[in-house]
């Protein structure tokens, strides 16, 4: 969906710099955490600005002391996705 341009495990990308800002993937239950606390934005597909990405979510640089941990816990989440 994103090409090659953020963190991946094996082919699941988990992690992308757009513009400035982190995007991960976590559960949407935490995606909508994020974003009700203020600390995260809806994120909606690179091609197609109406479609909205229900795991993913744009964090910005205001939270950048954050990100680290973020982004583990978004490789964490799907980590946890990937088949055995």
């Amino acid at each position: 969906m994103f090409g090659d341009s953020g963190i991946k495990i094996g082919r699941k990308m988990f992690a992308m710099s757009v513009k400035g800002e982190l995007i991960i993937k976590l559960p949407k239950e935490r995606v909508n955490i994020l974003i009700a606390s203020k600390q995260g934005k809806h994120f909606y597909h690179l091609f197609d600005k109406s479609r909205l990405m229900k795991e993913w979510v744009s964090i910005g640089h205001k939270y950048k002391s954050n990100w680290f941990k973020l982004v583990q816990e978004a490789k964490d989440f799907v980590a946890s996705t990937q088949k055995r």
